[in-house]
């Protein structure tokens, strides 16, 4: 007999009834015209029904409805269904031929599945070929052995929600080959998790245009999730692995967003290649992907990597970490025109770059956890790099930047700060025609007895623009002992209190500091010891002896006592160290021939009809408040202002007048007076708040850039 039961006439109900064959049944009901309903139909465990083609326990043709079906259906399929508008619901369908499927849906459109559990042993729990428009919802697919996926598409747009896809073996969970699929609110898995297989995929991705939202991912042997297709949009997932990927992009024009990527190990070896691999939790292939918005961990090993091949990819505002020694949390290699924007990278090295070519790096921080660990390394081979607006934390007996031998290009660095690292910046000699352009740049909170700028060979040419040599602990600030006779590094406009000649190592006079003003005099500390406040009073200083030009001017411990500023010298630096709680305010003309640094206490500046002059930088950091006044002040260098306590006057005045390229930076939330611009140069904004806030701005002369950011009126 063809079928136990067939439908030949339209809108016929059937059910309550067990099919229990004893003879080979090429189908146990078949509905071969439209709106049969079949519920209540009842296959047992049996092994005569013939598998191949469309064979199946059930076996619809459109518009037809199973609920609370079970069918073992052997070698057969559970339900074969084409055409349009089928519903299956609260339906067990099991098979466990090589040849078969718990469901098979080729040529449909329109229908739906809903709390139905699909299982195959051999073979799919359910596949879909050539369909449309259908919907999977609340059911469970399953591939209990190990040599088939569990679920296969290939049609387009297609639902599948709130429903566990799950793999046992060596093929993927779910093997998506179709376009403008979805998948949400769904978890796919392998757990091939003992014996001798590799674990698969748990998602592939080979088409275009799919979503997967709010989804699970995980994969106990093999990769978890791969996306060779294009276009396709992973978003608020979370896609893990134990023992080899998270997520592999072959693809191209692929969006990860919201997610949450996870690996557990460092190598991966596969018995049937005989081969180990390094392992990532994000590894990106393809060309012009974007990661966004997304944590990306690997304790064990690489949490990122871009790899060979893989030109125009983007990770932004993202964070990727690893925990393990010789391992970096974000690996680039042999990669084009990647960008790392807005992002937080921590590892035992947190960045490396290497034989990767024109990479962006911006408004992100790159901190390493090694004791010896580097911020970013740049491997012998890259060519072109552009890093700015950037915070890079070495290891205490580590470097902030490492700069390998032989690297070409462009090599550009703006506005970035180095800190914790026992050396700032490490330079090895560079390729030929390599150019090497650092300015802005902030070496602070190193550790102790640190060399913040080291060649270690070569003959160099290059200009340092704007370099803040912001520590007091540094021991050496550019260590030029083993460059070569023909080399020449020009310090322009550098800072801080370890800037200047006094504290290199350059026995061969390779560097210069062409216009560096050196400190005069001695330093003068505020104990506030007098009977008044003000700065004339010489009881108010250590030694009795008030301040006079060129002496550096410091509030520090000795006392919390407020001061009023009253006279009008030159010093040569002012500093209101992290420990002074006391306020000054600056009542009188003054001029600060060097750096005006404030990282403690309140300054108040200028007050009304004083001009305060700061030929160097002017520096603000935590816990440290600022209170722009009703005066006038003059800044020739570059201002920094970190922290929220800054507070401004819509009279106040800030004119910048320097001779050379000044950068305003920093984190700093609150706004910034009146702005006059009367540079011979350019004022350059790379504020982090995303807007410059001002009370307003005039352009005397110079050129003024606000680097993209908007300029919002106070």
């Amino acid at each position: 007999s063809t079928a136990a039961f067939l439908i030949k006439n339209a809108s016929v109900s059937v059910g309550g009834f067990s099919i229990v064959p004893a003879n080979r049944l090429l189908y146990g009901v078949y509905a071969s015209s439209p709106n049969a309903a079949i519920s209540g139909v009842s296959m047992p465990w049996n092994n005569y029904m013939w598998s191949g083609g469309d064979f199946s326990a059930i076996r619809l043709t459109g518009y037809a409805a199973v609920s609370n079906a079970t069918m073992f259906s052997g070698n057969a399929h559970g339900i074969y269904a084409t055409g349009p508008y089928n519903t299956i619901s609260y339906s067990t369908m099991t098979n466990w031929g090589a040849d078969s499927r718990g469901l098979y849906m080729v040529d449909a459109a329109s229908s739906v599945i809903l709390e139905s559990y699909l299982s195959g042993w051999d073979s799919p729990g359910a596949q879909m070929t050539n369909s449309s428009f259908n919907t999977i919802s609340r059911s469970t697919i399953v591939n209990e052995n190990n040599v088939s996926s569990a679920f296969i598409l290939s049609g387009s747009h297609n639902l599948i929600t709130q429903s566990l896809v799950l793999s046992r073996g060596d093929a993927w969970g779910a093997d998506i080959d179709g376009y403008f699929n979805t998948i949400s609110l769904s978890t796919i898995a392998n757990f091939c998790d003992a014996g001798p297989c590799s674990g698969g995929v748990a998602l592939s991705l080979t088409g275009s245009s799919n979503t997967i939202s709010d989804s699970y991912v995980f994969n106990a042997r093999g990769i978890a999730a791969v996306l060779g297709g294009s276009y396709n949009a992973v978003a608020r997932c979370r896609i893990a692995a134990m023992k080899y990927e998270g997520l592999t992009i072959e693809g191209s024009n692929n969006t990860v967003s919201g997610s949450t990527l996870t690996a557990a190990v460092a190598l991966f070896y596969d018995p049937g290649m005989d081969l180990t691999y390094k392992v990532s939790a994000l590894s990106i292939l393809g060309s012009s992907n974007t990661v966004s918005e997304s944590l990306i961990s690997n304790p064990a090993g690489i949490g990122a990597w871009f790899g060979s091949g893989g030109n125009y990819n983007s990770l932004e505002l993202s964070t990727v970490t690893s925990n393990a020694a010789g391992y970096p949390a974000f690996l680039i290699a042999d990669a084009s025109f990647s960008v790392v924007s807005g992002s937080y990278l921590q590892g035992a090295d947190a960045l490396g770059l290497a034989g990767s070519t024109g990479t962006l790096i911006r408004s992100s921080v790159l901190a390493a956890t090694g004791v010896a660990g580097r911020g970013l390394r740049l491997s012998s081979g890259t060519a072109g790099l552009e890093l700015s607006a950037s915070r890079i934390i070495g290891g205490p007996l580590g470097v902030g930047i490492r700069l390998e031998a032989g690297n070409s290009g462009s090599l550009s660095r703006a506005s970035n700060t180095v800190q914790g690292s026992r050396y700032g910046l490490d330079i090895a000699p560079q390729a030929t025609g390599a150019s090497l352009m650092i300015s802005g740049l902030v070496l602070q909170s190193l550790a102790p007895g640190a060399t913040a700028i080291g060649f270690t060979g070569g003959n160099l040419v290059s200009t340092f623009s704007a370099v803040n040599f912001a520590d007091a602990g540094i021991a050496v600030n550019v260590d030029g002992s083993l460059l070569g006779s023909s080399s020449r590094i020009t310090m322009r406009q550098a800072s801080g209190p370890r800037s200047g000649s006094l504290f290199e190592n350059d026995p061969s006079g390779a560097v210069d500091w062409p216009d560096y003003v050196p400190p005069s005099g001695i330093t003068k500390v505020w104990d506030g010891g007098g009977a008044t406040l003000n700065a004339s009073e010489g009881a108010n200083w250590v030694g009795d002896e008030a301040p006079s030009s060129g002496n550096l001017v410091l509030f520090a411990t000795a006392s919390a006592k407020n001061c009023a500023w009253n006279l009008a010298i030159s010093v040569a630096s002012m500093t209101l160290a992290p420990g002074y709680l006391g306020t000054v305010s600056l009542s009188s003309n003054v001029t600060v021939l060097g750096d005006l640094v404030l990282t403690g206490g309140t300054l108040n500046i200028p007050n009304a009809g004083s001009t305060v002059t700061i030929g160097g930088n002017f520096i603000r950091n935590d816990p440290a408040a600022l209170v722009w006044n009703t005066g006038r002040l003059k800044l020739g260098g570059s201002l920094v202002l970190n922290g929220l306590s800054n507070t401004s006057y819509s009279t106040s005045i800030l004119e910048f007048n320097g001779s050379g390229f000044q950068v305003v930076s920093g984190t700093g939330s609150g706004g910034l007076p009146s702005i006059e611009i009367a540079s011979s140069s350019e004022v350059y904004f790379n504020r982090k708040g995303g807007s410059v806030g001002a009370s307003g701005m005039r352009l005397i002369s110079g050129r003024l850039n606000f680097g993209g950011q908007d300029l919002v009126k106070l």
